[in-house]
């Protein structure tokens, strides 16, 4: 997808956005710290108060751009879903990230003699060259993601330091 046609999808989105979405040529700007705030709240408890709808309209989207998705409605269901995937693939490498969504599935349990699980983060006695290493080497690397994007079915992911990628 080239550059005009993933913006012109992210515009789409923030103009579909709900009954308090802004339109994207009204966005001033310049922004003050207040009114980034003030939008940064208004966007948090919409989605708070919409959020199965927005998962819903997420699952379809992504499912249409070829994703292949399962959702599951607890860290139990999440944990025997990812199972099923390495053994499926037969894999014998794992990286993941220490987010705490990630941590709460419990993925470190996969660990055993014929699989290795790695965390990469930065409480880790590894160098980080080793690190990026065993990410390069991995089967299956599982990260959770900041934001995804329901409309254009875009995930975003950043990296800071306690976060790899």
């Amino acid at each position: 997808m080239g550059r005009e046609q993933f913006l012109a999808r992210v515009k789409k989105a923030v103009e579909s956005g709900g009954a308090e979405a802004t339109k994207f040529q009204d966005m001033p700007f310049y922004l003050t710290d207040t009114r980034v705030n003030d939008q940064a709240t208004k966007i948090l408890k919409y989605a708070s108060d919409h959020w199965e709808d927005l998962a819903s309209a997420l699952l379809t989207t992504a499912e249409s751009l070829g994703w292949q998705v399962s959702r599951c409605s607890n860290a139990e269901d999440a944990f025997e879903f990812v199972e099923s995937v390495v053994a499926d693939i037969s894999a014998k490498n794992i990286v993941i990230t220490a987010q705490g969504s990630i941590r709460d599935i419990g993925l470190s349990k996969l660990s055993n003699s014929e699989l290795d699980v790695v965390t990469i983060d930065s409480s880790n006695e590894i160098s980080s060259d080793d690190m990026r290493a065993k990410a390069l080497r991995a089967d299956v690397g599982i990260t959770g993601v900041e934001f995804a994007i329901a409309e254009t079915g875009t995930a975003v992911l950043s990296s800071d330091s306690e976060t790899g990628r």
